[in-house]
């Protein structure tokens, strides 16, 4: 039995002897984009650090309610929902995100009364441009049209307009009053959202509530406010989005008309142009709601320093506006469309670092040559990036950017390639080594303009050298069998870590736990 298990024991060192010959199982090549980013610990200061960085990225369409606060949250063009390899940059000084009112398709703004149980097609009032009776002075004309400057609305905008002709004395009104009939007119809230295209000099702009003896008020476009407030919907060109309570509207416009002077049932909503001409799309319109609707918590920068501060407001306009996040907007969007959102803007970035790379060949070897440290990190390439260019997705400045981690002397060498194909072995490089001659913490750029294509879109290549303990820092520990190669730790190391890998395996395996132990 001595000899039985004697032999045993020496067929195991020896099959643990081969396995401990075999070249170490290479990391896949970075020509598969499902192999990863580079075996190194991203969270630690020792650790090299290069990202692709990106500005205003353009989100066509982010659906709230798929795509949840996610503000990188796209459609793929498979129909699948998925993100960008990256993370929002920002300070908390920053707004990130830039959204236009006149670009939110929410099915609760389709018309002066929301039917949520109709088609939305069938209910929409921006659908239905005929909707809209037009009449005025006649020597002047309205049009009422689809808005084709929209993005892809479920249901596309109107755009009502008129004819450029207008002078002094001339009206033209846009009156819709299907399928409104709503009583206690003072507590109803006007909703509305779009754009003012062009606003003449001189014009005169309202939409009106009307009630069903011909009595009104009203909310303006007011040139002289300072900002939008409650009695007004916009002061300028651009996009608006404004919320008031009828009750409001009459505190400070008064009731007009030819009725008996007091706000009953309503039955029309109306937009006037009086005076010169004008021009404005309507992407969303609700009167029927009891509920003022505040449009988002809005960063915005005061005269005193460049940070954002924030505040929430329920009116709107000029044009687009920046958030924090996409938290920032009101729970009421919670199944809304949002059309061209931009990430990265302003000082805040979109970032797909190392942890989002595609691709690495990277190794940790002795450092023979360089008496001072122990260690070298070989990445040939360090990472790959391959950023998505789908349907959905406008790319903005992408520039290949990296942090001085080390002294210059512990950079052996750095090297990049941008839009290759093939291996990078293969690939056009430029050497940037001498780039990381600064200081610790210095900023390094060395690639600008990157585009995303169906090649490489950028890659680098280091070789640093570390000490022991730096080393341990960097490199993320391997798998037992297969993986990436870890860090060397000499023959025996290697031998005995094999055994504990193995050990157990083989001797199940080979039936030898009895003899090695003696059982029955």
């Amino acid at each position: 039995m001595r000899r039985l298990a004697h032999s045993g024991f020496v067929a195991l060192i020896a099959i643990l002897l081969a396995t401990s010959m075999v070249a170490p199982v290479a990391m896949a090549d970075h020509d598969e984009r499902e192999n990863g980013p580079p075996p190194i610990d991203t969270t630690s200061d020792e650790s090299p650090r290069v990202w692709v960085e990106e500005t205003d990225v353009t989100i066509a369409e982010h659906r709230m309610g798929e795509h949840g606060t996610d503000p990188l949250a796209y459609e793929a063009d498979d129909g699948s929902n998925t993100e960008l390899p990256a993370e929002v940059n920002a300070s908390d000084a920053d707004a990130p995100i830039e959204v236009s009112p006149a670009y939110i398709d929410d099915p609760d703004l389709y018309g002066p009364v929301t039917d949520d149980e109709g088609n939305v097609e069938d209910q929409s009032f921006v659908a239905e441009e005929g909707d809209w009776a037009i009449s005025g002075s006649a020597s002047a004309k309205g049009s009422a049209t689809e808005w084709s400057d929209a993005p892809n609305f479920r249901a596309a905008p109107t755009q009502l307009a008129t004819d450029g002709s207008m002078t002094a004395g001339d009206t033209v009104l846009f009156n819709y009053s299907d399928n409104v009939t709503l009583d206690n007119a003072r507590k109803r809230v006007l909703t509305v959202a779009g754009e003012v295209n062009t606003l003449d000099s001189g014009a005169h702009v309202r939409f009106e509530i009307v009630d069903k003896d011909g009595d009104f008020t009203y909310s303006n476009i007011s040139t002289s406010a300072a900002d939008a407030n409650e009695e007004t919907f916009a002061n300028e060109t651009g996009a608006f989005y404004a919320s008031t309570r009828v009750d409001t509207l009459v505190s400070a416009n008064g009731v007009q008309g030819s009725g008996d002077g007091t706000m009953d049932e309503i039955n029309a909503v109306r937009l006037n142009i009086s005076e010169a001409d004008a021009d404005l799309a309507i992407t969303g319109m609700d009167i029927s709601s009891k509920e003022t609707k505040s449009f988002a918590t809005v960063a915005y920068q005061d005269d005193s320093d460049d940070r954002y501060e924030t505040e929430t407001r329920t009116n709107v306009d000029g044009g687009a506006v920046r958030l924090r996040s996409l938290d920032g907007l009101a729970d009421h969007w919670g199944d809304a469309h949002v059309h061209d959102l931009v990430v990265g803007a302003g000082d805040a970035t979109v970032n797909y670092g190392l942890s989002m790379a595609d691709g690495s060949n990277v190794t940790m070897t002795d450092a023979e040559d360089y008496a001072s440290y122990s260690d070298r990190l070989e990445g040939q390439p360090l990472a790959v990036w391959d950023i998505p260019a789908p349907v959905d997705v406008t790319h903005g400045t992408l520039d290949l950017v990296a942090e001085q981690r080390q002294p210059g002397s512990q950079y052996i060498s750095v090297d990049y390639a941008t839009g290759y194909a093939g291996n990078y072995s293969e690939a056009t490089t430029t050497d940037a080594t001498s780039q990381f001659s600064g200081a610790i913490g210095d900023r390094v750029e060395l690639a600008t303009d990157i585009s995303a294509s169906s090649d490489h879109d950028a890659a680098v290549g280091m070789e640093i050298v570390y000490t022991s303990s730096e080393a341990d820092a960097v490199y993320q520990s391997a798998p037992a069998m297969g993986g990436p190669t870890g860090k060397s730790g000499g023959f025996f190391s290697t031998i005995w870590g094999k055994v504990a890998g193995l050990g157990g395996a083989l001797v199940t395996a080979l039936g030898l736990g009895k003899i090695f132990g003696g059982g029955s």
